[in-house]
């Protein structure tokens, strides 16, 4: 393009497949008459032409469309031009319907690239897909699940001085970040879990792994508390609500003895235990 010359003096000159043949100054701008190789004639902008923004009487454009009706993208069929402004770039707009049934309209460009395979449900379902993991998140055995873990690796919480501090640990099995809480709930199914049971170690210097714990009630737990004081009477030992149970006293009773360092002889209406005597 030679630069400095007047629009006048650039008529008979080519530009892609515009030829100038005329000019004209109106409403303040100016303009050429060009020929299309086509054959058309039409007013174009002087500097759209010399730039190359206009590059035919419209040709280019025509001989690029392509007729979308009835083929597939993705999940969209398109159904016919929908009748809608076209964008800045003159991009066509179409109607399509979507394999779950609603209907988009898409653009051509956006279909043909693979931009756009569906009116959003494509790509809802997959989000949905990859958040998705087990659909236990409100129910009381995740809930244990995540205390489990809470208390043996989270230095805020309340009771991790009883448990990581003291080095109980959660198995590799439960512990996995993809099927973790899944093996678990296998174990937990399979070894008695019901709601009105939490879950208990067996040993309590032990980890949570599927050998060390069980379903349990809360007495059962409290009995097997390690702070608990365990009795032994004639080689028999337990705890004293236990022993309390046993004899059928007040476990008041027998921690008064305890109190008091006396015998346990008349631990029963101050009689002589017999059994373990």
């Amino acid at each position: 393009m030679k630069k400095g010359v007047p629009y006048r003096a650039r008529i008979g000159e080519k530009y892609n497949k515009l030829t100038i043949v005329d000019f004209k100054y109106e409403n303040k701008q100016c303009y050429y008459l060009c020929k299309c190789d086509c054959g058309e004639t039409r007013y174009i902008k002087c500097d759209n032409v010399i730039y190359g923004i206009a590059r035919s009487c419209g040709c280019i454009r025509r001989e690029d469309y392509e007729d979308l009706t009835g083929k597939k993208f993705g999940q969209l069929t398109v159904i016919k031009e929908a009748v809608v402004d076209k964008d800045y770039r003159g991009n066509k707009k179409w109607l399509c319907r979507c394999d779950c049934g609603n209907i988009a309209v898409v653009k051509g460009s956006y279909l043909k690239c693979g931009h756009t395979v569906s009116c959003g449900c494509y790509q809802r379902k997959r989000t949905s897909e990859t958040r998705y993991k087990h659909g236990d998140s409100c129910d009381r055995l995740f809930n244990i699940y995540n205390k489990i873990k809470r208390r043996c690796y989270n230095h805020r919480c309340k009771n991790y001085k009883d448990y990581g501090e003291r080095g109980i640990s959660v198995c590799e099995e439960w512990l996995d970040k993809e099927s973790g809480y899944l093996n678990f709930k296998k174990w937990a199914l399979e070894n008695g879990y019901e709601e009105n049971l939490s879950i208990d170690r067996i040993d309590n210097n032990g980890n949570y792994e599927p050998s060390n714990c069980r379903w349990a009630t809360y007495k059962i737990q409290a009995n097997n508390k390690r702070n608990n004081r365990i009795i032994e009477i004639n080689g028999v030992k337990k705890n004293a609500t236990q022993w309390a149970e046993y004899f059928s006293v007040p476990v008041s009773r027998v921690y008064y003895r305890l109190k008091k360092n006396k015998s346990f002889d008349d631990i029963q209406n101050r009689g002589v235990i017999n059994e373990y005597k």
